[in-house]
């Protein structure tokens, strides 16, 4: 889905009401495939229906207890083996409740999505290679791959790279795409910034709305990371004028699953 759309749809009015007091409703118990035990409603809240404060969320073994108005969707739906916030930008705060409603596109402009997902460990790789990587390493579109890509200039630490056009339109052209297509314009194709280890290993990768677009309209990053301690991967989408805070982005990620962890043992790694 659009990630523009799929914010919108998340930051609407109804899913962002948030109540300060707690209704009884009633709930049960989900238990996922590691082991993690939460508290679920067992039925819709009604859209007046006030809220309890946290939502009980699991992100593989690990049970977290994540304020309401941190969640992408403060209705607690999330899938039991990981779930999404949804933040301010660029103080990385809850949505004030009064900017909430009425709804207004600004609030999208400004929100900064984290979603995190519990893999297992061989998977968790292979997924992150997958982000710089085509499967295919043999015929692949040139900007799927760092390798066909163009390196560009480091700054914040982050090394740029850009689609090399002359390549990308030589493989269209080979598949029977006319020059008119819209594959074969620079402003098509997102650039990518990497960073890496101090073994060269890549840690990071952010694919931003690319520079001849960004005055055209809706701009963003998508912003790839792995927290390997606890076997997730986390995926971060942002206003592209916020790509020089991507260190600020991975500290906040971190430092939000160790503060809503339940309990004193973190179980880093477990699972």
């Amino acid at each position: 889905m659009n990630p523009l759309f799929r914010i919108i749809l998340a930051l609407s009015p109804v899913a962002l009401f948030i109540a300060p007091a707690c209704a009884q409703s009633t709930e049960t118990t989900q238990t996922n495939e590691y082991g993690c035990i939460r508290r679920v409603s067992i039925e819709p809240y009604a859209p007046d229906q006030l809220l309890p404060p946290t939502s009980q969320e699991c992100l593989g073994p690990h049970l977290l207890e994540v304020p309401r108005d941190h969640l992408f969707n403060p209705r607690g739906l999330g899938s039991g083996d990981g779930y999404s916030l949804a933040l301010d930008f660029p103080t990385l705060q809850p949505i004030p409740a009064a900017e909430r409603e009425p709804f207004s596109p600004d609030i999208v402009m400004r929100t900064v999505t984290f979603d995190y997902r519990h893999v297992d460990r061989v998977r968790l790789k292979q997924m992150f290679q997958r982000e710089y990587t085509p499967r295919d390493a043999e015929n692949h579109a040139p900007e799927q791959s760092l390798d066909t890509r163009v390196q560009q200039s480091t700054q914040n630490g982050l090394v740029a790279y850009v689609a090399d056009m002359d390549k990308v339109r030589a493989y269209y052209r080979a598949k029977g795409y006319q020059d008119s297509a819209r594959v074969m314009m620079p402003e098509r194709h997102k650039d990518w910034f990497i960073a890496r280890c101090t073994d060269g290993e890549v840690s990071t990768v952010i694919k931003c709305t690319p520079k001849l677009a960004q005055d055209a309209g809706f701009a963003r990053c998508e912003h790839t990371l792995l927290m390997e301690d606890r076997k997730t991967l986390v995926r971060i989408n942002y206003p592209s004028g916020g790509l020089a805070q991507w260190r600020e982005f991975e500290a906040r990620a971190r430092e939000m699953v160790g503060a809503f962890l339940v309990g004193t043992d973190d179980r880093a790694g477990a699972g």
